[in-house]
């Protein structure tokens, strides 16, 4: 943990030269925190600010899989229907 810093943040890791936090998310949304394994990954993501692109990671259960995502793969969110704020959603593939 960083002294000072939310208890979401689990600390940093150093990635090419670059010092990126590491967030996890269970923490964030107070659900029940799971023990960290040999399948637990850290997904690093870039989260856009008005200002920047900020790098992330995010601690993950497993993955299972990586794929790379073209852009002309990515559509524009679809309508989920009356209860679901989109707001937030860019595009899904």
């Amino acid at each position: 943990p960083i002294p000072h810093a939310p208890a979401a943040v689990r600390g940093v890791i150093n990635l090419r030269g670059k010092v990126i936090p590491v967030m996890d998310m269970r923490l964030q949304f107070a659900m029940e925190e799971a023990e960290y394994n040999e399948r637990t990954c850290i997904v690093v993501v870039e989260i856009a600010t008005r200002n920047a692109t900020i790098p992330t990671g995010i601690v993950v259960d497993s993955v299972s899989e990586v794929v790379n995502i073209k852009g002309d793969d990515i559509t524009d969110a679809p309508h989920f229907g009356l209860d679901v704020q989109t707001d937030f959603i860019l595009g899904m593939a």
